[in-house]
């Protein structure tokens, strides 16, 4: 396209607004310039440049400058502050704060007014109380040698050692078959019982008491006893659930058993325990009469009985005596024959004594006994 008209060439979008840019130059380096005070040199081809005023120093408004931000520590609330000798500080009747970090405390020295204070005194009464657990590593603070004598009491050999063994409770067994058993050790313990926990339908079962006094390898028979009556039995074949039995072992026992010697169906559910205490037998009178020989039953004093009692099993087995309900003593022929002995002296009869039959008499008789014979 050709262009004609007049043109106006600036800088800028409006007229006469803009300066042009412009440097002097001597054909190779640009002309600089510098303020009145500069005096010119000749090596020097900087234009100097008369500016009015003109001072060494030139006034700065600080309101109209430009904020520029600043970095590093100039102002804090605290300032640290390093002090290489001992200052001494007064809190004019007022108090003094020291506020250190846990890890780097500051060192206080207390005083009386006189001297420094090496051992703070504590009053017990104004302590908290605190729990005191085993938990954890506590330092000993001496060093102990030497022969340590460990008694009980104040005064050494005079007070014996108290020595409980451990009392043994015993899991509940069913016992359901024939031989089937449970044992328990006793540990020192004097007593032993067994314990009828629960049934199911028993039919033929005979339960059997055993002690041991080899660690369990050998058994002997022993004995029930039955807390509730006190009798003394060999073998157990009703059963009560609760019901409890004392068993017989002698000194020196280590264990007891209790073993099922005869089973048809069902079962019995036992529990064994051993403890220290020891109950005593109570064993009843009536529990005594044609006891097997050999037994270590004593029977003392007679049975009260309207009627005859019955005879024992076996020559040797114990007896009782038979006395009426008012405590005379029965004595009767029992269809044989009674014999009295004098023992070398003689027998007196207070009373009438009634004949029936005949009575044999051997000996010398006097007048007096002819007459008496006679009636």
């Amino acid at each position: 396209a050709a262009q004609t008209g007049t043109w106006t060439v600036q800088p800028g979008n409006t007229a006469n607004t803009t300066p042009w840019l412009a440097k002097i130059s001597d054909g190779t380096n640009a002309v600089a310039i510098k303020g009145a005070y500069n005096a010119a040199i000749v090596t020097d081809p900087a234009l100097v440049v008369a500016v009015s005023p003109l001072s060494a120093t030139l006034p700065v408004s600080i309101a109209t400058m430009p904020s520029t931000p600043v970095t590093g520590t100039f102002w804090q609330a605290t300032q640290p502050v390093s002090i290489a000798t001992s200052v001494p500080i007064t809190d004019n009747a007022g108090s003094i704060t020291v506020d250190a970090p846990v890890g780097t405390p500051a060192f206080v020295r207390l005083s009386d007014g006189t001297a420094a204070i090496s051992t703070l005194p504590v009053s017990l009464a104004s302590v908290p109380s605190h729990a005191v657990t085993n938990a954890g590593t506590f330092a000993v603070q001496a060093a102990q040698t030497g022969t340590w004598t460990v008694q009980p009491g104040n005064t050494a050999n005079t007070t014996p050692w108290l020595v409980k063994p451990a009392e043994s409770l015993g899991t509940a067994t069913a016992l359901a078959a024939l031989n089937s058993e449970i044992s328990q050790a006793l540990n020192g313990n004097l007593g032993v019982a067994a314990v009828i926990t629960a049934t199911a339908t028993p039919s033929g079962i005979v339960l059997t008491p055993y002690a041991s006094y080899d660690g369990g390898t050998n058994w002997t028979l022993t004995q029930f006893f039955n807390s509730a009556n006190g009798d003394a039995i060999s073998t157990l074949s009703a059963f009560t659930v609760g019901g409890a039995y004392s068993i017989s072992a002698g000194d020196g026992a280590t264990h007891v058993k209790v073993r099922t010697t005869s089973w048809t169906s069902g079962s019995i559910t036992v529990r064994l325990s051993a403890t220290n205490s020891q109950g005593l037998v109570n064993l009843k009178a009536t529990a005594v009469h044609d006891e097997t020989a050999g037994s270590f039953v004593l029977q003392t004093g007679a049975v009260a009985s309207s009627t005859a009692p019955t005879a024992v099993s076996a020559n040797g087995d114990a007896v009782r005596l038979w006395a009426t309900t008012s405590g005379a003593l029965n004595i009767a022929d029992g269809g044989s024959t009674i014999s009295i002995d004098d023992g070398a002296g003689s027998i007196t009869v207070d009373g009438t004594v009634g004949i029936s039959g005949t009575v044999t008499v051997t000996g010398a008789l006097t007048d007096t006994q002819l007459r008496a014979s006679a009636v």
